[in-house]
């Protein structure tokens, strides 16, 4: 669901609007092209270097193109790896000697292969020259193979003529978001040999694997599958366990929901995965729970059942005595350390910002990335008990801005449900602003304090903005997820309109101060009548390219 953003006609005065010119200014919608985006860093099996990949807006291509860094783990130095290409889904062979990556080859409308380069330096080699699209990739312990997760090629229309083929639409689930039109083609896996290049078919048929790993003495492989009737029905999915020697599998969970994210313990005898609260059909009210199973005996066990909240990225710990998770708790995404032998778990972490990101290495040395209201994500490095900032590449982007000010609020719906958000105003001072309610999709997710660049840049063209955590966000436990289960448009509408309510009241105060702009109802009741309208048209009617078209334009 695309983000709807509701724009309110209550207008206050700001002193930031007038304030006189200063070192640093507010940040402009231009900034996004200055803006270096971090994320997928992995650290060396030796613990020494921390290999990262940075974003960045082109222009010209109109596109985000990505650079492979690295950093020492003090974050003394700085290597870059890539330059010309773009590069991601980077990782360390495990004798420490390689990196290797996805990018496009050097033939024409290929999809993404894998390229090796000598951590010393020098130019990447394109190692794969495979057919299909490379979706994922993991190297054995040893790394003699890599396993593949791989979509079957398109043998749509390739004509290169404007004049196409009709697109046949046979499936249930027939378009996406993200993807658009979507046919039949499924993912398999494959083992490539890194030394004969050769690959070894695992798994075809006409249901797709995912989530692949590889046990750390190679022999096993683990995956999920979605092995039901029609999958485009349901959001099922179970685990499953490949002997590679046989080819043999296994399924190991039978449960109705979706179960997935398998992990093998460092000593190969356990799998840990997530599993969803409920069988239904669709899943996207449920909380996701952290399980363990025992290979030799075959029992799973809840870990996570006093925790009220999803689980998300487990991380065993290198002797696996632990897991390490991240877990949302109330605009908030800390790591949560669980014991597995005595089944209790704790916080790692307790910022108020957002975790994210976690890798752990063969010694027990981690890394994860962390923002907060007014910094991207950067990369941290934990050795002992602490998290070090390592990478500070949001540096010079933040160098002439103005922090835009962020806090948290709560407010009270008319049914007396507590609802969180988050406020954004040019400054601490900001008295009277023009209120935009800018709503996230999902409509099962959160907002966090993490940076958020959309908001900011409103918030610093003069206006305030409200984050909204409204019934059925996530992070405030699985039954305020499940309150607008088959229930749109009701007790959602009423939490933002409370927190409107509770927004529009700061302006009594200084009612004597209020500015009136063509086309805005004068009457503060009859105003709050119309916000009212305006929020229930928006969110009762099924989502459209604009939401914001939905609002009369007078009041804009």
């Amino acid at each position: 669901m695309k983000n709807l953003i509701a724009l309110f006609s209550v207008v206050f005065l700001s002193s930031a609007v007038f304030a006189q010119p200063s070192a640093k200014r507010l940040i402009k919608p231009e900034d996004i092209y200055r803006m270096n985006s971090v994320s997928n860093p992995k650290l060396s099996p030796d613990g020494s270097w921390i290999l990262y990949q940075v974003s960045k807006a082109d222009t010209a291509k109109d596109k985000y193109e990505s650079k492979l860094y690295m950093i020492s783990s003090s974050g003394d130095e700085t290597v870059q790896l890539t330059d010309e290409k773009s590069a991601g889904s980077p990782a360390w062979s495990p004798d420490n000697k390689y990196i290797s990556f996805l990018s496009k080859s050097k033939v024409e409308n290929e999809g993404s292969q894998i390229f090796l380069m000598n951590r010393k330096g020098g130019e990447p080699l394109q190692l794969t020259n495979l057919k299909g699209e490379i979706f994922s990739y993991k190297w054995f312990n040893d790394g003699t193979k890599i396993l593949l997760e791989i979509r079957e090629p398109n043998t749509a229309d390739t004509a290169k003529t404007k004049i196409r083929k009709p697109f046949e639409i046979n499936r249930f689930h027939f378009k996406d978001d993200s993807d658009g039109y979507l046919d039949s083609r499924q993912v398999h896996l494959y083992a490539f040999d890194v030394k004969t290049k050769k690959v070894d078919t695992l798994t075809k048929g006409n249901r797709s694997e995912s989530n692949a790993v590889v046990s750390p003495d190679g022999k096993m492989v683990a995956y999920v599958s979605n092995i039901s009737e029609d999958p485009d029905r349901n959001n099922n999915s179970d685990i499953f366990l490949m002997d590679l020697a046989t080819k043999q599998t296994q399924q190991l969970t039978t449960f109705k929901g979706p179960n997935g994210g398998p992990k093998f313990s460092p000593d190969g005898q356990s799998l840990l995965f997530t599993q969803s609260t409920g069988e239904g059909n669709f899943s996207m009210y449920e909380t996701s729970q952290l399980y363990l199973y025992h290979i030799p005996t075959k029992k799973s066990t809840n870990i996570s059942a006093t925790i009220d909240r999803s689980i998300e990225t487990a991380s065993w710990s290198y002797d696996g005595k632990n897991i390490y998770a991240l877990v949302e708790d109330d605009r908030k995404q800390n790591i949560v350390e669980f014991d597995v032998a005595n089944k209790t778990n704790r916080n790692l972490t307790s910022k108020v910002g957002s975790y994210s990101s976690i890798d752990i290495n063969g010694k027990g040395q981690m890394v994860a990335m962390y923002s907060d209201n007014n910094t991207p994500a950067e990369i941290y490095f934990k050795n002992d008990n602490e998290f070090k900032r390592v990478t500070r590449i949001s540096d010079d982007f933040l160098a002439p801005l103005k922090p835009i000010y962020v806090k948290g609020f709560e407010g009270m719906s008319s049914d007396k449900n507590l609802v969180s958000g988050i406020l954004y105003l040019p400054d601490s001072t900001a008295k009277k602003l023009p209120l935009i309610l800018f709503i996230h999709g999902g409509p099962t997710s959160q907002d966090e304090y993490a940076f958020d660049i959309s908001r900011q840049i409103l918030a610093g063209a003069g206006f305030a903005v409200a984050a909204v955590n409204y019934r059925g966000s996530t992070g405030r436990g699985s039954a305020y997820t499940k309150a607008i289960y088959a229930d749109w448009g009701n007790k959602e509408v009423k939490d933002i309109i409370g927190l409107a309510d509770q927004l529009i009241k700061k302006i009594t105060e200084y009612e004597d101060q209020l500015v009136y702009l063509p086309g805005v109802i004068r009457d503060r009741e009859r105003k709050r009548d119309q916000i009212k309208k305006n929020i229930e048209k928006v969110l009762s009617e099924p989502a459209k390219e604009d939401a914001l078209a939905q609002i009369p334009a007078a009041d804009r």
